[in-house]
């Protein structure tokens, strides 16, 4: 994204000049270079509106998933909240707790409770979790637009994994 940094570079290539003719001693100069740095910010951030503006118009499309065999799920220990059926808030987002093959090892991860996740049942023996992301349909965007990447979750778990008798107190 070119843009904001073209927007920076031609102000201070534009604008410095009559920033520094108003200055005539050491404090007004010293004055002059951090009004030329605001402004370059200013003018940094109109740059990035405008290709968040580009970016929103341009096509995107949701990638190939990226598979992560799942371990287990993981429930609430060491940390507060309320946990029920794999699910688990802390404070007042709920999250699904899972533990993934880290080389060696296991790595905890969690993915917030969203619109963007939903859980498949299949006959199975594992579990998998996809991850989608959403990208400019060309490369070449990334030059001229923002991104706001997002992503999409795919739980998959065995049959019969989910609790669905529960009785509400």
């Amino acid at each position: 994204m070119i843009w904001p940094f073209l927007f920076a570079l031609l102000f201070v290539i534009f604008a410095w000049r009559s920033i520094y003719d108003m200055a005539s001693d050491f404090e007004g100069y010293c004055l002059s270079t951090v009004l030329l740095v605001a402004f370059a910010a200013v003018a940094f951030g109109v740059g990035l509106g405008f290709a968040s503006v580009i970016g929103l118009a341009v096509p995107k499309h949701w990638t190939e998933p990226e598979t992560i065999k799942l371990v287990s799920l993981r429930d609430g220990d060491g940390i507060s909240g309320h946990f029920f059926l794999g699910t688990g808030s802390i404070g007042t987002t709920q999250y699904y707790f899972f533990y993934k093959e880290a080389g060696r090892g296991y790595q905890p991860g969690k993915v917030a409770v969203a619109n963007n996740v939903i859980i498949f049942e299949e006959k199975r023996q594992g579990g998998d979790l996809k991850v989608y992301t959403d990208q400019f349909v060309s490369q070449w965007f990334e030059w001229v637009a923002m991104n706001w990447q997002s992503q999409k979750y795919e739980f998959v778990v065995p049959e019969g994994s989910l609790q669905k008798n529960f009785v509400l107190q």
